[in-house]
């Protein structure tokens, strides 16, 4: 009776009651993570999971019913909750199959910044990547800020207003930072000897602002460095 409900409560699309039928499905609908890519692009191509589910009452034990059947009730239900808009489901289908619903996310503690730039890389949303990106350099990701200034376009002041943070923080930017490492990029041991290779990176090099355009790049990287100041202090 009460799977009856909880499938009769999904029919009536109640996203809760897709996302908790695909939990209890979700130990019967585990496959590899080979099938979940390919899942996944199937998704990426379609949008959505169409094909309408067996009921619980015909996976029930003893059941005439295939292991792909049951994978395919899971998937339809956690999908059906995604569409909801339900955001436990979102992050999960996005996480699992790379589905594109989750981006329309606002930023939330649940939500991991990193995740979602490289989910909307994949799906050709790179200004959706720029923002998501920008919320790790704001919170003090000095390789993000790297990555902003050399590959993604960034503006010559908001280039600055990285340089500046990332000098506050203690990781100048326009430094260089090579290293001895191996030949597969481990670091290098004195003690094992053998042939050595310089690893690391290059000081990035930016054309200087205007007076006035650089003071105010500074004070805004003095602010976002209290912030950030502030909530390890908090942590």
């Amino acid at each position: 009776m009460l799977l009856e409900g909880l499938e009769a409560a999904a029919a009536r699309g109640i996203a809760a009651a897709h996302l908790a039928a695909a939990y209890m499905l979700e130990p019967y609908g585990e496959l590899s993570e080979e099938d979940d890519s390919r899942f996944g692009r199937e998704l990426r191509r379609r949008g959505q999971w169409s094909s309408e589910p067996v009921s619980f009452g015909e996976i029930a034990p003893g059941a005439d019913i295939s292991f792909v059947q049951v994978v395919a009730k899971h998937r339809y239900h956690l999908l059906a909750a995604a569409r909801g808009g339900l955001r436990r489901a979102m992050l999960l289908t996005a996480k699992r199959y790379g589905d594109p619903g989750a981006l329309e996310l606002e930023q939330s503690d649940d939500v991991d910044p990193y995740d979602m730039a490289e989910l909307a890389d994949r799906h050709g949303r790179p200004e959706l990547a720029y923002q998501w990106l920008t919320v790790l350099a704001r919170a003090g990701e000095v390789s993000v800020m790297r990555e902003l200034i050399e590959g993604r376009g960034e503006t010559p002041f908001r280039a600055w207003v990285w340089m500046h943070l990332s000098r506050l923080l203690g990781q100048d930017l326009s430094q260089d930072r090579h290293e001895a490492i191996n030949e597969d990029g481990t670091p290098y041991d004195d003690g094992i000897g053998g042939p050595a290779y310089v690893g690391g990176v290059d000081g990035i090099q930016l054309t200087p602002l205007a007076a006035g355009e650089n003071k105010l790049a500074k004070e805004e990287a003095a602010q976002l460095f209290a912030v950030i100041e502030e909530r390890y202090e908090l942590d």
